[in-house]
């Protein structure tokens, strides 16, 4: 029975203390463990086989049972609304804080934050600076975060939630309850905010990092690691690589840098001078850069050989330039640009692409359909009769935006106050794919049917008119029939497109006489071609479905991680293959 008590604190956080016998919890959680014992003589159920790896078809669902019996009882107590124990442990009678007006959305994590409460607080009532870190510690089952990591290092959101009580460092009015948590004001409010700090992921994450690093006077990077996901990070680091190729001076100098910003979205930001991109991505690099007008890049290229010092410079840098598109992704304009058309790219408050997106979504709530998408892409001036009567890169962008469902969740932007930071991240990914589709569309890249679109792509990149596309004309040929910049050297293509060249080239060249609009090939020439264009289109479905599955395994990784510790659970791999099966 007393090992009972102790699994309900861990499965559903009732906050038994040791003053609590078995005798005085609630009579739901007594019929339950009774109810559990295979004869009423026996002392409590069997649990053989819940040490890990010894687990066997037979107990598996006797341990199962346990848990399902602990959940139901405990949610037919909060049915009931009655006290979880029947004897109360003396505790303070401070003033109370009055109740938030929302309360956490999760009740078991309210359960559970009020147990980190009652088993972090000394013999002083309230929760002390170290004590609230050793509750978050116990909430969030992080062995760092415990007695002697010290409060200023944690983040400056979870730092906030304790700033908050206005109690200049002393102890804050949260003391934990016996009874139904949410009937705890205290509990209520403490354990909301902690919650929202958890849910919105501020500032650096739900976790500190280690000891703060001290710059050198070289580098401004931040005391604290900015959160950018492995992939993005690994993608900028290579970028930097390949801006620096020519030099090779591990230094990123002012006219290496436009070349980087544009790789790294992907040929979203058109690659111009310096002084020709937005003054945020300018405000970037002279906010990196040392006194000689360069920033350091060193061991980009090997990035575990850095020293924790220059892996976080590296780190902020490619976070603050991942930051900057959001304030304009385009270079500076040198007229007034046209205000009639909403732009697609998404900007400080609500986008004009989001506002689009919701005035389009006029059927099923928080998602595109292909007839709203027509409406969509109406507002930007590109307009037609049905899905099919689309330009070929504007259909197209609906497979690549609409990921691996049959439709557009556009729910980031029907629901922003729900929508994850996941959520709203890819949605404005798609719409900056949309941007860069919109004017591609408005250069006159807008044939409908594959072959048109195949051919003209063809034109556009044999640049000499030769009837041959070389390798450097090639890199235009994937440009213009994707319809946004896939890459500027034929070295960082995906593979799949390197291997439509390679493969069907001769002497390192496609032979494309006949795709001009004068000409006219005969059959076997127009066959070679068709064959050219449908290869193409099939490894274009390739690398789109398998980007989206690459996004959505990423996204899986990210929220099982919940205690984002870079390490993966047995329990949080479920939920991996939980999150990539729906």
């Amino acid at each position: 029975p007393a090992e009972y008590l102790l699994l309900l604190n861990t499965r559903v956080g009732t906050g038994f203390d040791s003053s609590v016998s078995f005798e005085d919890i609630n009579d739901i959680y007594k019929d339950a463990f009774n109810s559990l014992k295979p004869n009423v003589a026996d002392e409590g159920p069997s649990v053989v086989g819940s040490v890990p790896g010894t687990q066997t078809v037979d107990t598996i669902p006797v341990l199962w049972g346990i848990c399902t019996a602990v959940d139901l009882a405990y949610q037919q107590v909060q049915d009931d609304s009655q006290p979880t124990p029947t004897t109360e442990a003396p505790t303070p009678a401070p003033t109370t804080p009055p109740a938030p007006t929302t309360e956490p959305l999760d009740v078991l994590f309210l359960n559970r934050c009020n147990v980190a409460v009652r088993f972090s607080q000394g013999a002083q009532p309230g929760l002390s600076q170290q004590e609230y870190v050793t509750a978050l510690g116990i909430l969030f089952t992080n062995s760092s975060l415990n007695s002697g990591y010290p409060f200023d290092d944690l983040t400056t959101c979870y730092r906030g939630v304790f700033e908050s009580y206005g109690t200049a460092g002393l102890p804050i009015p949260v003391f934990g309850t016996f009874d139904n948590a949410r009937d705890a004001p205290d509990v209520v409010q403490f354990c909301t905010k902690v919650y929202n700090a958890d849910s919105t992921r501020c500032d650096d994450g739900p976790f500190p990092t280690s000891a703060p690093v001290q710059p050198t006077p070289q580098t401004n990077a931040p005391t604290v690691s900015p959160t950018l996901e492995p992939a993005r990070f690994g993608l900028c680091l290579s970028e930097l690589t390949d801006a620096d190729s020519q030099s090779n001076d591990d230094r990123l100098s002012q006219a290496e840098y436009p070349e980087f910003v544009s790789e790294f979205f992907f040929g979203l930001v058109p690659e111009v001078p310096f002084a020709q991109l937005s003054q945020e991505f300018q405000n970037v690099f002279t906010e990196f850069d040392s006194p000689d007008g360069t920033i350091d890049i060193s061991f980009a290229d090997d990035i575990n050989s850095a020293s924790d010092e220059q892996r976080l410079f590296l780190r902020s840098f490619c976070k603050a330039t991942l930051d900057a598109v959001d304030g304009g992704s385009g270079p500076t304009p040198t007229t007034p640009a046209p205000a009639a058309t909403p732009s697609p790219n998404p900007g400080t408050g609500p986008s004009p692409c989001f506002q689009a997106l919701v005035q389009a979504d006029t059927s099923s709530p928080g998602v595109l359909s292909k007839a709203e998408y027509l409406q969509f892409m109406g507002s930007f001036g590109i307009e037609a009769s049905t899905f099919e009567a689309l330009p070929y890169i504007v259909n197209d962008n609906y497979d690549w935006i609409s990921g691996l469902d049959e439709e557009v969740d556009i729910s980031a932007a029907t629901a922003p106050q729900s929508a994850t930071t996941d959520s709203t991240t890819l949605l404005t990914a798609s719409c900056e794919r949309t941007a860069g589709i919109v004017g591609s569309v408005e250069a006159g890249n807008n044939n409908i049917p594959l072959e048109s679109h195949c051919y003209a792509a063809f034109t556009t990149a044999d640049a000499d008119a030769n009837d041959l596309v070389n390798q450097a004309e090639y890199i235009t040929f994937v440009n213009t029939f994707l319809g946004v910049q896939h890459s500027t050297t034929f070295s960082t293509m995906h593979p799949q497109f390197q291997q439509h060249f390679t493969t069907n080239s001769e002497n390192g060249n496609l032979e494309v006489n006949g795709s001009k609009p004068n000409q006219t090939p005969n059959t076997p020439t127009r066959i070679y071609l068709e064959f050219l264009c449908q290869d193409m289109e099939e490894r274009v479905t390739f690398v789109r479905e398998e980007s989206a599955l690459l996004d959505k395994c990423r996204s899986a990784f990210e929220t099982a991680n919940t205690n984002a510790d870079n390490t993966i659970t047995q329990s949080e791999y479920v939920a991996i293959i939980y999150a990539m099966a729906e």
